[in-house]
């Protein structure tokens, strides 16, 4: 009998064994709705992820679906674009200004902030969606993303130390979209798609007067500070690797001027299954400035690809930075020396949303902070007070979401908002 039931426990141990991934866990397959573009299926071998101490506890916290009232028939709108973290509090952006697919041109759009304890709706812009944040001298900025008024001027909201201080400046002439904003010496630049061309704005006195110039076709999408130079990215055509995407300011001329440089610098060993691609996420550390590359599936909105990092010494040098095969990142922040990259893969029971992290000072190898499952990815995530943010979001991975008007087969928890505790904030 005890000879049987030891066979019995080793053929059980060898069944699952024989069920387990490379890496020695349970795979499952993708969910429909955010299976895995080709290109990460093959990407480049993974950057050593090593185990840390336990700093948070394992579980995720559900806090709530703040947009949820606002959308409850619209998940794609729900996405919590950005997630910032500013006067002690969370805020949250969402809305979609997309032409096409589902719950397109929303908008207005309520700013929601969260102190730890609850949501409280401060604000509402005047736009079909809120894409980025931006903290610039002690001051919260939104980009007027899609504006619904006017486009003879686009809109800038700014907060200052409390919720009473919100305010609207439009003041940029033609930015039929802002979809960037910075602080770049001790002047405010501003990225426009405008009707007609791609501009940069500039501003001496914080948002409220502008001087733009015209930088031809195509929008502006991106400001990448590389180094103390700045460069403004238009679109970024796959197909056609001759098209000069990056434009260097002269800050002696206060003008831009092109570059040779296109998809293949920009995004090298990269596969493509859209014809269009952009930067994402560009998170300054030091002389260098990480980001994500991925493809647009839409107007605006970002299909994730990879995780790069750029380099300025005379000529803009941009390495692709290897993650694990089937590894798709979403998100970056910096906390002190310390750069934290939210991403998400295939998992045991749904997807997989894994934090990782990365100390400057002692080398550029990724460790893992924590790791779960749950019903769909993370799109954003924040740090507040050293506990972790979640905001989980949904995307549209081919043609027939593009040309669809029902979000039915979307997932429902789009929007959900987790928190994981610190384990010395427990209380």
């Amino acid at each position: 009998m005890n000879q049987l039931l030891a066979a019995a426990v080793l053929f059980l141990i060898l069944l699952l064994a024989g069920c387990t991934d490379d890496s020695g866990s349970t795979a499952s397959q993708p969910t429909d709705n955010n299976p895995l573009p080709e290109s990460l299926a093959n990407a480049p071998s993974a950057v050593e992820t090593v185990d840390v101490a336990t700093e948070y506890e394992s579980s995720p916290q559900f806090l709530g679906n703040p947009y949820f009232a606002d959308y409850p028939d619209d998940p794609f709108a729900r996405n919590i674009w950005d997630l910032e973290t500013f006067a002690d509090r969370l805020f949250l952006g969402a809305g979609n200004s997309a032409n096409t697919g589902p719950s397109r041109n929303m908008g207005p759009v309520a700013v929601i902030s969260f102190d730890g304890e609850q949501f409280v709706t401060e604000y509402e812009v005047d736009d079909e969606q809120i894409a980025l944040f931006r903290v610039v001298d002690d001051r919260l900025y939104i980009p007027g993303h899609d504006a619904l008024q006017s486009w003879d001027y686009g809109n800038i909201y700014r907060r200052g130390s409390d919720a009473s201080s919100w305010e609207k400046l439009r003041t940029i002439a033609e930015a039929v979209h802002v979809l960037d904003l910075l602080l770049f010496g001790d002047r405010l630049f501003a990225a426009v798609g405008a009707a007609e061309d791609g501009q940069v704005a500039i501003s001496d006195d914080g948002g409220e007067h502008w001087l733009s110039q015209s930088l031809g076709d195509g929008r502006i999408y991106n400001l990448l500070p590389v180094a103390d130079t700045l460069f403004a990215v238009k679109k970024i055509p796959v197909n056609y690797p001759d098209y000069r995407s990056v434009l260097k300011y002269q800050p002696e001329s206060d003008i831009f001027t092109e570059l040779e440089i296109g998809v293949d610098e920009l995004l090298p060993g990269t596969e493509f299954g859209f014809p269009l691609a952009t930067l994402h996420r560009i998170t300054v550390v030091g002389e260098k400035s990480y980001f994500i590359g991925a493809e647009k599936y839409d107007d605006f909105h970002p299909l994730p690809l990879g995780l790069y990092v750029a380099t300025y010494d005379g000529e803009l040098d941009v390495e692709r930075i290897p993650l694990k095969s089937g590894v798709v990142p979403r998100d970056l922040l910096i906390d002190g020396e310390l750069l934290y990259l939210l991403t998400s893969s295939q998992g045991r029971d749904g997807v997989q949303i894994e934090v990782l992290r990365m100390n400057l000072q002692e080398g550029e190898g990724f460790e893992s902070v924590i790791s779960f499952d749950y019903d769909s990815f993370a799109r954003s995530f924040a740090l507040l007070n050293r506990d972790l943010y979640f905001a989980i979001g949904c995307d549209l991975n081919d043609r027939e979401d593009l040309d669809a008007e029902s979000n039915d087969h979307l997932p429902a928890v789009t929007g959900d908002i987790l928190r994981i505790r610190a384990i010395n904030n427990r209380g």
